[in-house]
């Protein structure tokens, strides 16, 4: 039964890749141009206006024109719907020779494109040689005929979106803040739903948590400095540039990196969690809790506050306790509202940035981005906590509870996992337009080298789930110490969940 369900799973995945795309969704790039790339026009001209797929915003120069000689001729440019045309205007017109237009323009994604329109001008039909006007008025323009490679090299200058440090500071502050964001919240959700045992466990979880948010925001600065300097001359200095910082936070992309960073400021007053006693017919759990530890009165190691008070001497009368042992603990959100708020800023964040910004349609888009990244959080987060909690308690000798505490997470994994498949290849079917895609573009290399980290990580929690948490159950493990497989196995996993998310930071920006 098993088998067939994750066969028909991949049938319904396959299914979705191959769907096509809708052209109403396309890319963003140049619709058009007057003249077309390649034409001949009579001279003068006095304007080359360009169409978009998608409004797009000016990076840097933004439209670059050159004679056939490579020299630059001034130009203006105006929009006069958003971003959408252009019309890029040469002062003085062009009345002869072969000119080259370079673009730059940022999609709403906040990626760069770039382009070329090449028009060859001839000159006006003349009746008679007319004097030089009077008072020196300059006529047209007319650049040299040129050889042709010295334009061809101005313009592979102009377009080049070879962004090099930006570009890679850009990747680490996009995986810092992204793999933050996903422990982050996912340890939230792990500790509020499956850790249960001693108050250690709860404040390992929570020590975790707060970890997180101060390479949340390292890696949203690192985000925003990278992208300021896109829309710049790419200097650390256009980062101080007001225009720059304007141009750059007037973007979709803009706008995500704000609502991560009011997303992490929020998490920073929300990421604890208090240790509360388990009520009710989980108190059997605790025959196999660990050991207590020394504790401050009404406080959790690690800064978590308890809403039990002290225990002490009496602790053995106490609900959720069993035969003068530690009660059994379990987490709760000591602030679930601003909790909730900063997990909503910080996963809607994702919907404004990255390809899937201008892939639809949008309903789809939205649901499958927000699954996505939702599913990721519950698995990643709650891999990296399980790991660092079986850590934690090989080093204090506190093994029991252990698999209990793995099993209880395989129900969530399971459904994150099922869910993160589905809705990522949702979100692939929307982006690439056709299955060859995934081998001729680097975003399709990329993502497949995504799709075979994440098997590998399901591959080593179906063998957790399916064979070694049911055999520690059965005690059918030899060895002095059987839950050492246990804890290497989740951390292998753990470790391939921060490559997945690496190789997820450099899908964002590679081209589609």
């Amino acid at each position: 039964m098993q088998r067939r369900f994750v066969l028909a799973l991949l049938v319904a995945m396959l299914g979705l890749v191959m769907a096509p795309v809708s052209p109403a969704w396309a890319h963003f790039g140049l619709a058009e141009s007057t003249p077309a790339d390649g034409a001949k026009v009579p001279g003068p001209l006095t304007e080359i206006r360009l169409v978009f797929t998608k409004p797009g915003t000016l990076v840097g120069e933004g439209f670059e024109l050159f004679d056939g000689d490579g020299r630059a001729v001034p130009v203006t440019a105006e929009t006069p719907d958003g971003g959408i045309t252009w019309v890029v205007s040469p002062e003085g017109g062009v009345a002869s020779g072969t000119v080259g237009l370079a673009w730059t323009a940022a999609a709403p994604d906040g990626h760069p494109r770039s382009g070329t329109v090449t028009v060859t001008v001839t000159p006006a039909a003349v009746a008679s040689p007319s004097p030089t006007p009077a008072g020196g008025a300059s006529a047209p323009a007319s650049p040299a005929a040129g050889s042709g490679d010295a334009l061809a090299d101005a313009l592979t200058g102009a377009t080049s979106t070879d962004e090099g440090p930006v570009r890679w500071a850009g990747i680490v502050g996009r995986w810092l803040s992204f793999a933050a964001t996903l422990v982050a919240v996912g340890g939230l959700v792990f500790g509020a739903t499956t850790v249960m045992g001693s108050h250690h466990d709860v404040a390992v979880v929570a020590r975790w948590v707060q970890r997180c948010v101060p390479l949340l925001l390292v890696g949203v600065v690192m985000e925003l400095v990278a992208h300021v300097m896109r829309f710049g001359d790419g200097t650390t200095g256009s980062v101080l540039a007001m225009s720059s910082l304007v141009d750059a936070l007037d973007s979709s992309a803009g706008a995500a990196i704000v609502t991560r960073f009011a997303g992490g400021l929020v998490l920073l007053g929300a990421a604890s969690l208090t240790a509360v006693v388990v009520r009710g017919r989980h108190t059997a759990l605790a025959a196999v809790a660990p050991a207590p530890v020394a504790m401050a009165a009404g406080r959790v190691p690690g800064g978590v506050p308890s809403s039990t008070g002290s225990y002490g001497r009496d602790a053995s009368t106490r609900r959720g306790s069993v035969g003068g042992g530690a009660p059994v603990m379990r987490g709760r959100l000591s602030r679930p509202v601003m909790a909730a708020l900063a997990g909503v800023l910080l996963l809607s964040s994702f919907l404004l940035d990255g390809h899937t910004v201008t892939a639809g349609p949008r309903l789809l888009v939205i649901v499958s981005d927000v699954a996505h990244t939702a599913a990721a959080a519950v698995w990643v987060g709650g891999v990296v906590m399980l790991a660092a909690l079986l850590a934690s308690r090989a080093r204090r000798g506190a093994v029991s509870g252990v698999v209990e505490t793995a099993a209880r997470f395989s129900v969530p994994a399971a459904a994150a996992v099922a869910l993160a498949g589905v809705a990522g290849v949702g979100l692939a079917s929307t982006i690439v337009d056709s299955p060859g895609q995934l081998l001729s573009t680097q975003w399709g290399r990329v993502l497949l080298v995504k799709l075979a980290l994440v098997a590998a990580v399901a591959a080593v929690g179906l063998y957790n789930n399916n064979r070694l948490v049911p055999a520690l159950e059965e005690g059918s493990v030899a060895g002095p110490n059987p839950t050492r497989r246990l804890r290497r196995a989740v951390t292998v996993e753990a470790g391939l969940m921060v490559a997945v998310v690496l190789v997820t930071a450099i899908l964002v920006v590679s081209a589609t």
